[in-house]
C-alpha cells in the first residue's frame, strides 16, 4: 500500500467516524430535549395537589394506655374442656396370626383392646 492509498482509506474512515459524530450528537440532543420536558412535567405534577383516594383513611389519634378499655372476660362456665365420658363397654380383639409370612401365634397378648363410646340420640 502506498501512501497516498493508506492517506486516501484514513480519510474515508475519518469521514465515517464524523457521520457518526453527527448522529449520536443529534441522538444526544434529543435525548436531552426528552429529558427536559419529562423534568418539566413531573416538577407540574407534583406542585398539583390531588385529593387522596377514596380507600384511604384519615389519620386517627391513637390513644394513651389510661384511655384503653379493660380487658374482656369469659364466663366461667364457657372455660372448661369437654368432659371425658366413661366407656360403656371394652371391646378386646385377639390377634390370631401374623399374616402368610410368619404363620400363628402361640397365644393371645390382649394388646388390641378398642374403647367403645354410646351416643345418645334424642328423637
Amino acid at each position: 500500500m502506498t501512501a497516498e492509498e493508506r492517506i486516501a482509506s484514513l480519510e474515508s474512515q475519518l469521514s465515517q467516524v464524523l457521520k457518526q459524530l453527527r448522529l449520536t450528537q443529534e441522538e444526544l440532543r434529543q435525548a436531552q430535549e426528552q429529558l427536559e420536558a419529562a423534568s418539566k412535567r413531573i416538577e407540574e405534577m407534583e406542585k398539583q395537589k390531588t385529593p387522596p383516594p377514596t380507600f384511604v383513611k384519615a389519620n386517627v389519634v391513637k390513644r394513651q394506655d389510661d384511655q384503653k378499655k379493660a380487658r374482656k372476660k369469659r364466663d366461667p362456665k364457657h372455660n372448661r374442656a369437654r368432659q371425658r365420658l366413661e366407656p360403656t363397654r371394652i371391646v378386646e380383639h385377639g390377634i390370631t396370626d401374623y399374616g402368610r409370612a410368619l404363620g400363628p401365634l402361640r397365644h393371645s397378648s390382649g394388646a388390641a383392646k378398642a374403647v367403645v363410646h354410646s351416643s345418645i340420640q334424642i328423637s
